[in-house]
């Protein structure tokens, strides 16, 4: 979260390549962070990617250093069994992870199908909707600022991560705060805007829903989807839209 956080200050600032720089620290959480990758080389931010591809690639290269090919080959296998090996109780017990508890379309689609559908559907079902979530952010992000498209790729990232559980949505917090503080404001007026405020919001009180029903903990992913859908659509916004009323 803290390198989301840097790189969103470093874009504000118009400092693309530091941005960048920042984002490829975190491939630790590969998962969360290549979509965001992904989005920005459909977006031809070159000098985010550039620095991206510099820590990345030095990310890489002490990874493979400290740990050695082997074990990298080895992590890539139980990777591989974690991603298509969680069809059954015995799986899910043998990994400590079920899909239904993963706050994204994956376990959106295994939660509503497991039962319903064989393994190999459900699984062309998460690629479909994955790639229609992408293929709709790209094309908002066309007309927004690196900023604003940074926490649009956050959203969208969140969602189409194929393994993703409770801890992993912090990245979520950057997103939420900036439009929860920059909407504040308009919560009293019918104006463009509100409806970002309230998708936030909804999206930082969700993950209670881990206390009362933590086995389809998927549910959650419905908010997220709520604010994508927020930050993707098309509002013309009115002259004052983000004009902060007078106090008095």
């Amino acid at each position: 979260m803290a390198l989301f956080a840097g790189s969103f200050v470093m874009l504000l600032k118009k400092r693309d390549f530091l941005g960048g720089l920042l984002l490829g620290l975190a491939l630790f959480k590969f998962q969360v962070v290549l979509p965001v990758a992904v989005l920005f080389a459909i977006w031809r931010c070159w000098s985010f990617i550039a620095g991206f591809s510099l820590s990345g690639a030095a990310v890489a290269a002490l990874s493979v250093a400290l740990v050695g090919i082997s074990q990298i080959n080895t992590y890539a296998h139980a990777l591989f069994a974690m991603g298509i090996g969680l069809s059954s109780k015995a799986d899910q017990f043998r990994y400590g992870i079920s899909p239904s508890s993963m706050p994204n379309l994956r376990g959106m689609a295994f939660g509503l199908l497991h039962d319903r559908l064989p393994g190999s559907w459900i699984q062309l079902a998460i690629l479909a909707t994955s790639g229609v979530v992408l293929l709709v952010a790209a094309r908002a992000g066309l007309d927004k600022s690196n900023s604003d498209r940074l926490l649009l790729a956050i959203v969208t990232s969140v969602l189409v991560s194929y393994h993703l559980l409770i801890h992993d949505m912090s990245v979520l917090l950057v997103p939420i705060t900036v439009l929860i503080s920059k909407n504040l404001f308009l919560e009293a007026s019918p104006v463009p805007g509100r409806d970002q405020l309230r998708a936030a919001a909804l999206l930082f009180v969700s993950p209670i829903w881990m206390s009362f029903a933590p086995k389809v903990f998927f549910v959650i992913s419905a908010a997220s989807l709520v604010l994508f859908l927020v930050l993707t659509s098309k509002v013309k916004k009115g002259p004052a839209s983000f004009a902060r009323p007078d106090p008095m």
